[in-house]
C-alpha cells in the first residue's frame, strides 16, 4: 500500500507541476492582452484627441517624434493585417479600436476563468497530497 500511494503522490506532484507551467504561460499571455488593451486605449485616445490637434508630435519609435504643424485629421491609416492598410474615417476607426478592446476584454476574463480553475485544481492536488502524507505518516507511528 505504501508504494502505491508513493506512485500516487509522485503522480499528483507531476500533475502540479504540469499545471504550474499551464498557470505561468496563461498569466503570461493575460499580461500580453493587457498590454495590448492599454496600447488600444491610448491609440482611441490619441484618435479621439486629434480632432483638436492643429500641432502634433507623431512618434515614429525609440522616443523619436515628428513634429506636424498641421494634421489631416479626418482620415487614418488603419493596419487591416499582412502589411495592408486601409483608410479610413477616424470615427470608423475608434470603433474597430472599440471593437478589438472588447475582444481582446473577453479573451482577458476567460484565461483569467481558466487560471482560477487551474488553481483550483491546484489546491485540490496540495489538499489530496498533504492527506495522503498524513496517512503515510500515521501508519508508520
Amino acid at each position: 500500500m505504501v508504494q502505491e500511494e508513493r506512485e500516487e503522490l509522485m503522480r499528483l506532484a507531476y500533475e502540479a507541476q504540469a499545471l504550474q507551467q499551464q498557470l505561468q504561460a496563461v498569466s503570461q499571455q493575460v499580461s500580453m492582452l493587457q498590454a495590448s488593451s492599454n496600447e488600444i486605449s491610448n491609440a482611441i485616445t490619441g484618435l479621439k484627441n486629434l480632432k483638436n490637434a492643429s500641432n502634433s508630435l507623431i512618434p515614429i519609435g525609440s522616443g523619436i517624434y515628428l513634429k506636424a504643424i498641421q494634421v489631416d485629421a479626418s482620415k487614418v491609416l488603419l493596419h487591416a493585417g499582412s502589411e495592408v492598410y486601409t483608410e479610413t474615417s477616424v470615427e470608423e476607426a475608434v470603433k474597430i479600436l472599440q471593437e478589438r478592446l472588447t475582444a481582446n476584454e473577453k479573451l482577458k476574463d476567460r484565461m483569467r476563468n481558466g487560471a482560477n480553475e487551474i488553481s483550483g485544481r491546484l489546491k485540490a492536488i496540495d489538499d489530496s497530497a498533504r492527506q495522503m502524507m498524513k496517512g503515510m505518516k500515521e501508519e508508520q507511528e
